[in-house]
């Protein structure tokens, strides 16, 4: 029982990284202990060596602990599981396998010791920028314990991991519940201090600085009660950048010099010279911040850091006159970053990774500086929709040919209005078949805050021809390329970041008199230039015209009946043979009936129903239908998986193209998600649909499109009917929320 009891005892000195106590509890081990008991105090005295850096010897013990594990899944798992703690220093890919074996021998018999395997390989991944991956292995752990002290581990691992692939509004959900449980348990101080670290993080990146701060000083205080190290440099570094940030040197140039009194691991200490360079660049001391970027670089640092340092020297290189060493560092930065994208495997944080950092801002800027607006156009377009562009077979990483993009352009009568937002100057290439001109635009702030205040105009369904701040995006971001888009127009707008969410028929010329721009041309949307480069010119085989679903049975009070959905169908069908469509409605319109129908055989899709976007996880959105055997919600998640090539495909529901905005992949949701399996146009809606101007809406856009229009012009037909009526509709409100959109 003694010994029972010391081995316990050391397992908990174990835990708070307190080896040297431990390893004195369980320095002589008697022979003569029962079978299982020895092997328990083997492998528990080999973890603290291991801790002490002393592996040969854990290895030792180990080896003899095996054969007494035998048996006994449980004492295997505890042996593997602390193989993978001992060697992942030296060689983490084995590690993960070791903690993979722990995981099976655990399963079922050690509910405890199966979480920790998975949340262990979880960090090594984490370590090895391996974060999508990494969010996987953490969501196994924590759905394997009930234990509050391993959930806080993996909630903010995840929190973390989150944040690594630019999910920051999925981040603080997972980092919030990680310090309020951590806050509740004595022995997890050090973890709850973490979790505010990566907390305040999140505040920062939102802009949120006053909460930063907040969350990073309590951090702060939590390490210096600890003596925590690595904590204390991790505040102190943060905190230093949030002073840079908001222009307090003097406060920098304090936390600087204290993080510097530390011993940190050398790792860790990558940061603080990075944020002691840019404000060595700050205070004009350009050596000093050049030869400590470039020390930062000789170290092999983590991605992001190698990146940001990569970008900062450039910027140094540039500010000095120094093009060509600028110009080789923006594209090392580039290439630093395109390299970490091609890790990432899940669709989910493929969309969301190029929002962790503005990764192509600088270098375009720059390039633009150097009056080479076509290469800037390039790089701009590198850091546009890569995650959809790889999934439609084409490279992200092959520069666009802007010569083939104009033919394209001349063969369709198209022209292109490209814009890009960024925080001191932002730009718009406008792109005909015949020229490329480049313009300079308001810095990215000035912009969203009218397109905030008008998208809630539009919403509150006030504010027609005479909206002050319709006319001033329009002289904003339209009126400087008026002269190159005559009257008629084919517009494809490509837009970025917040210009997603902006319909920009509706934004209003003041001359001859006011009106919506929807009357001098026709609008349609793209999100990355690639996508026009080639005309269609083979035609896939359809076996029919139309898969109509909707107007299905109430599944949940959240989504009631929509009283013209019937008529809708009955519109949209009447433009087709019978012999060309099929109408699946009411309790038939289930997810399992949309598999069934074959999709691939359509020409064109349409579904009347409700629609759901979520913010958290845009892969989440759903078409609402009936309820089947797998529920009632067509996900867009599932949509992806399938293999189609639509024509058209007209998403006749609220917000069917997503409510969450990413840099680089713009709106994601159904539209999105059809986009990606192949549909070539997509239309689909930026806000809430009124189901009866919907339904007349249709019957125009219908009777157009089968007279030989295209989907734009007809949509703009449509549109136009309701803008010229009498009455409410005429309103942007009932007209402008459906959008084209262009895939391919």
């Amino acid at each position: 029982m003694a010994w029972k009891f010391l081995v316990l005892t050391a397992q908990g000195l174990d835990r708070q990284h307190r080896a040297e106590e431990s390893e004195r509890l369980l320095s002589d081990i008697p022979e003569d202990l029962p079978r299982a008991l020895r092997a328990h105090a083997y492998i528990t005295r080999a973890y603290g060596l291991c801790d002490l850096d002393r592996r040969t010897e854990a290895a030792a013990l180990l080896e003899q602990s095996e054969p007494l594990a035998a048996g006994s899944p449980p004492l295997q798992a505890q042996v593997q599981f602390t193989r993978g703690i001992c060697i992942a220093p030296e060689d983490r890919n084995r590690a993960e396998g070791y903690f993979q074996q722990a995981a099976t021998l655990a399963h079922g018999v050690d509910r405890y010791l199966e979480a920790r395997a998975f949340i262990e390989r979880g960090h090594r991944l984490m370590q090895d920028g391996r974060y999508d991956q990494a969010v996987d292995d953490l969501n196994r752990g924590l759905a394997a314990t009930d234990s509050r002290y391993l959930q806080q581990v993996a909630l903010g691992n995840l929190g973390y991991s989150h944040e690594r692939l630019g999910d920051w509004k999925g981040a603080p959900a997972y980092l919030e519940r990680a310090e309020e449980l951590a806050s509740s348990m004595n022995d997890a101080k050090a973890s709850r201090a973490l979790w505010l670290v990566d907390l305040g993080g999140d505040y920062f990146s939102q802009l949120q600085y006053v909460e930063a701060g907040k969350a990073w000083s309590k951090a702060l205080s939590m390490a210096r009660e600890l003596d925590d190290v690595s904590l204390k440099q991790f505040c102190f570094n943060n905190l230093a950048i949030l002073s840079l940030t908001t222009g307090d040197l003097a406060g920098a140039e304090r936390y600087v010099e204290e993080g510097k009194q530390l011993k940190a691991p050398e790792e860790q200490q990558l940061y603080l010279v990075l944020t002691e360079a840019r404000l060595a660049k700050l205070n004009h001391n350009l050596h000093l911040a050049e030869y400590l970027m470039l020390g930062i670089l000789a170290a092999h640092p983590d991605v992001l850091t190698r990146y940001n340092t990569q970008t900062e020297l450039a910027t140094l290189y540039s500010e000095q006159g120094r093009a060509a060493e600028a110009e080789r560092m923006f594209r090392k930065g580039i290439a630093t970053a395109e390299q970490a994208f091609s890790l990432v495997e899940s669709d989910k944080f493929r969309i969301s990774f190029m929002d962790q950092e503005p990764f192509y801002d600088r270098y375009v800027s720059f390039l633009v500086s150097q009056n080479r607006p076509a290469d800037a156009l390039i790089i701009a377009e590198r850091g546009r929709s890569r995650a959809l562009a790889g999934a439609l077979g084409l490279n992200p990483d092959t520069d666009l040919n802007l010569a083939s993009l104009q033919r394209a352009l001349h063969m369709r009568n198209q022209m292109v209005l490209a814009y890009w937002l960024s925080q001191k100057q932002s730009y718009l290439w406008v792109i005909t078949p015949s020229q490329m001109r480049l313009l300079k635009l308001a810095p990215e702030m000035d912009i969203v805050q009218f397109i905030d205040s008008y998208s809630q105009e539009v919403l509150d369904i006030s504010g027609p021809e005479d909206s002050k701040l319709a006319q001033k995006l329009y002289e904003m971001l339209v009126a400087p390329a008026e002269k190159y888009i005559p009257r008629g127009a084919r517009v494809i707008i490509v837009p970025h970041r917040r210009l997603y969410k902006l319909n920009f028929e509706t934004l209003v010329s003041p001359h001859p008199k006011p009106h919506f721009w929807i009357e001098d041309v026709c609008v349609q949307y793209s999100s990355f230039l690639a996508a026009l480069e080639k005309t269609n010119t083979a035609q896939p085989h359809y076996r029919k015209d139309l898969l109509l679903m909707g107007a299905p049975v109430e599944a949940s009070k959240d989504f009631p009946g929509l009283a013209h959905a019937p008529e809708e169908i009955e519109k949209v069908a009447a433009h087709f043979p019978q012999g060309q469509e099929t109408v699946i409605d009411g309790a038939a319109a289930t997810p399992g009936a949309y598999q069934r129908s074959d999709p691939s055989d359509y020409r064109f899709f349409h579904f009347v129903t409700h629609g759901t976007a979520s913010d958290v996880n845009p892969l989440d959105s759903a078409i609402i239908l009936s309820p089947g055997q797998k529920g009632y919600k067509l996900y867009a998640r599932d949509i992806i998986k399938t293999n189609i090539h639509p024509e058209l495909v007209t998403i006749s529901t609220c917000y069917g193209a997503g409510t969450r905005q990413y840099s680089g992949e713009g709106l994601v949701g159904l539209a999105w998600a059809f986009l990606r399996v192949g549909a070539r146009q997509v239309v689909a809606a930026l806000w809430e649909v009124d189901d009866a101007a919907s339904a007349d809406l249709m019957d125009h856009f219908y009777a157009e499109l089968t007279r030989g229009k295209t989907p734009a012009e007809a949509l703009r037909d449509g549109k136009l009917a309701m803008l010229h009526s009498q009455g409410p509709r005429r309103h942007p409100y009932y007209w402008a929320s459906l959008q084209l959109y262009t895939g391919r």
